[in-house]
């Protein structure tokens, strides 16, 4: 038996500690600045979703989660959900600062890339073949979007209603995509499934996504994220010509028509000019006696004058 005194001390410690597991939610908004110990298994379900102010998602979140299913199974909707909730708490400015610290660490981890400059280091690449290293981390992808659809996001404890998808194709992505999973939808970013829209989106790493290709099943990078950057492509000008242009427009083909006309007169002239000056000496024949006042000698044939034919 404990003191009484001892006792009181620790029932009241027990029953902090029960007040304080009580009041633990299990919001995404309960964001760890560091990473904690390991929780006894009955708690963690309440660990917090982010770790590292979001540098990170708790491994723990991510545990059941399975790498190219077809589509998402019923074990990975909890986190998906609640990972996109955190995409809309987490400014854009700081994910995107996390997402830039990590792809510097991956790169000066590797031995291939870490002497080249930071700019060469291939993220998709790097993704696509380390997939379990950036599982919950935050990653930046820039390429172009071939299909964007939405859909009802159905039954979920984040209150999400639409859910927008994108087939990303990544700057030296090879021809692969990413899946782009996002909930804010920029003004003005066409719905389609023929489309070529350039855009920049940063987002967690959840999966390797398994879908069917016309040849094979295949997978592609699965980022969750709150919404991408758009750059839209510069509309061509469209130039309305006024009647003035018109006006001007005739009144130069008529001009050009005249000095036309013109040019060719005087070219003809002056050809005619030149043809006449060059057959003046032949117009009229004079006889040699009118010239001279002698009588013509014809040339000999044996030293016998030849007479001219009549």
């Amino acid at each position: 038996m404990f003191p009484s005194g001892f006792g009181r001390f620790v029932c009241l410690g027990i029953a902090l500690v029960c007040g304080s597991l009580c009041a633990q939610t299990d919001s995404i908004d309960d964001f760890e600045p560091a990473i904690r110990p390991r929780r006894p298994r009955a708690d963690q379900t309440r660990t917090p979703i982010s770790l590292d102010g979001g540098a990170s998602i708790n491994p723990f979140l991510l545990s059941e989660i399975q790498d190219e299913t077809l589509g998402l199974t019923d074990a990975d909707r909890d986190a998906y959900f609640r990972i996109l909730m955190l995409t809309q708490k987490l400014p854009d400015e700081e994910l995107r600062l996390l997402a830039r610290e990590f792809r510097e660490d991956r790169h000066a981890a590797s031995p291939k890339y870490r002497k080249q400059p930071k700019a060469k280091f291939p993220t998709f690449v790097d993704l696509f073949q380390h997939p379990a290293d950036y599982r919950g981390r935050p990653v930046t992808l820039h390429g172009y979007f071939r299909r964007l659809i939405s859909y009802s996001a159905g039954e979920n404890t984040q209150g999400f209603e639409t859910i927008y998808e994108g087939w990303l194709y990544p700057d030296a992505g090879q021809g692969n995509p990413a899946v782009v999973i996002f909930t804010e939808k920029p003004d003005g970013l066409p719905i389609g499934g023929d489309i070529t829209e350039e855009v920049s989106v940063t987002g967690y790493f959840f999966k390797m996504y398994g879908y069917q290709a016309q040849d094979a099943p295949r997978k592609a990078p699965l980022l969750l994220a709150n919404s991408v950057r758009w750059q839209p492509r510069k509309a061509i000008a469209q130039w309305t010509p006024s009647p003035q242009f018109y006006g001007l427009i005739t009144a130069g083909i008529l001009f050009l028509g005249v000095m036309i006309a013109i040019g060719v007169r005087e070219s003809k002239i002056q050809r005619d000019q030149e043809r006449r000056a060059r057959q003046s000496p032949y117009d009229v024949f004079v006889p040699p006696e009118s010239v001279t006042g002698q009588p013509v000698s014809f040339p000999s044939r044996n030293g016998v004058p030849t007479e001219p034919h009549h």
